[in-house]
C-alpha cells in the first residue's frame, strides 16, 4: 500500500418572497432506479455511506455548481437573473438527466448575514420532492465564518447557522446523504467519502471524495482556496483505509476515486495555458474555457494535486467557484473539470466595476463564448473492479424548456446602456 502519508418585518416578508420557493416546483415524478441501494454511514461499521450498484448498470451522477441563490437586494439583479429562475433550472436539470446522485459543488447560497438555513432547506426539500440521492460540499458562501453567531435561534433569519448544525439538520433528509467527516483540527467540517459498489461481489469501484471549503474563523475569518494540510493528510489516510478493506493490508494496490471541492487545484489552470496552443504530452483539453481566475500565493501551496499523483487513486476531480469557467483537461492523467454554472441569481461572464457615479460593464464574454449554464454529467459505467466512467458537459440550451428561464442578453446591454452614466461594451 503506497502510504503517502440580515426592519424585521419587511425583510421577513422580503426573505419569506425569496424563499417561497414552492409555488413554482412543478410536481416530482422521479423513481429509483432498482439497480442499486443505499446505506449509510451511520449504519455502517466502516463508517463509509455506500451506494450498491449491480453489474452492467451506468450510475449517473450530476453535478451541479454555484447556483448561489440570495438575499433579493443584490445588484446583480439588473442582469435579469433570480432565484426562481435558478431553482426553475436545478429542477429542470435534474428532471431531465435523471441523475442517480446529484454533488453540489458548493456555494448552494449567499446568504451573508441572512441565515443560510432557510435557503438550504429548500433544496433538502426539493431533492425529497424529487426522490433523488444528494451532497454536497460547502463553498465559500454557504457558510460565511465571520457571519456565524453562536446564540442565534433556530428560527432567527439573522446569522448564519454553522456548518455542523446544517449537517446534522441536513441528515434528517432520507435523500441527503452528506456527513460531518473526521479531518481534524483545520480540516472542516463536512469532508466526507461515498463508496461505490458492485451489488453482487461487494468489490468497490470508486470512492466519491468530498472536500470542505474551510474557514478559520479565529486565525484570519477568511476562506482557504487551497486544501489544507489536515484535509490531504484526510484524503490519503481514507484513501489508504479504504484501499487496505478492498485489497488487503500487504497490497499495493490503490481503489480508484473521484474528488468533488468548490475551489479548483491550480493545476487546472496550468494545463489549460499549456495544452491552448495543442495537446501536450501532459496537457489536453477536451471542451470549454478557462475565462477567470488568478492563482494565489496560497492556492500554490496546496498539495492535494501531487498527492493525488502520486497516490495513484484519483482519477477525476470537479470543481466550480469560478461561474464563468466550463473547461475540462487532463493533467498528467487526472482529469480536471469546471463544471457548467447552474444558477440565474448571480454573475455569469459578464463583469462590472462599479464607480461613484458611473458603473462600466464588459459582456463581451457572454456574446463570445455564449450561455453555457448547465450540470456536468459523470456516467460511471459499472463492471466491477473494471468499471470505467465517461465526463460530458450538460448544457441548459439544449437539455431542458430554456426560453422562458433564460437571460435576454441583447435586451441586458440595451438597458444598461441606457442609463448615461453606464459605460457598456460587447
Amino acid at each position: 500500500m503506497k502510504k503517502i502519508s440580515i426592519f424585521v418585518l419587511v425583510i421577513s416578508l422580503i426573505f419569506s418572497i425569496s424563499i417561497g420557493l414552492t409555488a413554482f416546483f412543478v410536481e416530482a415524478d422521479l423513481l429509483q432506479d432498482e439497480n442499486f441501494s443505499v446505506e449509510l454511514a451511520k449504519d455502517r461499521l466502516d463508517s463509509y455511506t455506500t451506494i450498491y450498484v449491480s453489474k452492467g448498470k451506468n450510475f449517473k451522477i450530476l453535478q451541479l455548481t454555484d447556483p448561489q441563490v440570495k438575499f433579493p437586494v443584490n445588484d446583480y439583479d439588473k442582469f435579469g437573473g433570480s432565484n426562481e429562475q435558478t431553482m426553475i433550472l436545478v429542477e429542470r436539470m435534474i428532471k431531465a438527466v435523471k441523475p442517480d446522485l446529484v454533488v453540489f459543488t458548493g456555494d448552494l447560497v449567499m446568504s451573508q448575514i441572512v441565515d443560510n438555513w432557510q435557503y438550504l432547506k429548500v433544496y433538502a426539500e426539493l431533492m425529497e420532492r424529487l426522490d433523488v440521492y444528494w451532497t454536497m460540499t460547502f463553498g465559500n458562501h454557504d457558510v460565511e465564518t465571520s457571519y456565524v453567531f453562536t446564540n442565534t435561534a433556530p428560527d432567527s433569519i439573522f446569522g448564519q447557522t454553522e456548518k455542523g448544525v446544517i449537517i446534522e439538520r441536513l441528515q434528517e433528509y432520507s435523500h441527503c446523504l452528506i456527513s460531518k467527516g473526521d479531518a481534524g483540527d483545520g480540516g472542516g467540517t463536512g469532508n466526507h467519502i461515498i463508496n461505490i459498489r458492485d451489488k453482487a461481489s461487494n468489490d468497490l469501484i470508486y470512492s466519491l471524495v468530498m472536500f470542505d471549503t474551510v474557514w478559520e474563523k479565529d486565525v484570519d475569518e477568511t476562506y482557504h482556496r487551497a486544501k489544507t494540510p489536515a484535509q490531504v493528510e484526510w484524503y490519503v489516510e481514507n484513501i489508504n483505509n479504504i484501499s487496505d478493506m478492498q485489497y488487503g493490508e500487504n497490497s499495493d494496490e490503490v481503489v480508484k476515486s473521484f474528488i468533488y471541492a468548490h475551489v479548483a487545484v491550480p493545476q487546472i489552470w496550468d494545463a489549460y495555458n499549456e495544452a491552448k496552443g495543442g495537446e501536450t504530452a501532459n496537457s489536453k483539453i477536451h471542451y470549454g474555457h478557462i475565462l477567470e481566475g488568478v492563482i494565489r500565493e496560497e492556492q500554490r501551496a496546496c498539495t492535494l494535486f501531487d498527492t493525488a499523483y502520486s497516490l495513484g487513486s484519483t482519477k477525476a476531480m470537479f470543481f466550480g467557484h469560478h461561474h464563468d469557467n466550463d473547461a475540462m483537461v487532463t493533467y498528467k492523467g487526472i482529469d480536471l473539470v469546471f463544471g457548467q454554472h447552474s444558477g440565474l441569481s448571480h454573475y455569469y461572464r459578464i463583469d462590472k466595476d462599479e464607480g461613484i457615479s458611473s458603473s462600466t460593464y464588459d459582456l463581451s464574454d457572454i456574446f463570445t463564448y455564449g450561455d453555457m449554464r448547465g450540470g456536468t454529467l459523470l456516467t460511471i459505467h459499472c463492471n466491477g473492479l473494471s468499471s470505467s466512467y465517461t465526463i460530458e458537459p450538460k448544457y441548459a440550451y439544449n437539455t431542458i424548456e430554456w426560453d422562458d428561464i433564460k437571460i435576454d442578453y441583447e435586451e441586458t446591454y440595451n438597458r444598461l446602456s441606457e442609463n448615461e452614466n453606464n459605460t457598456v461594451t460587447r
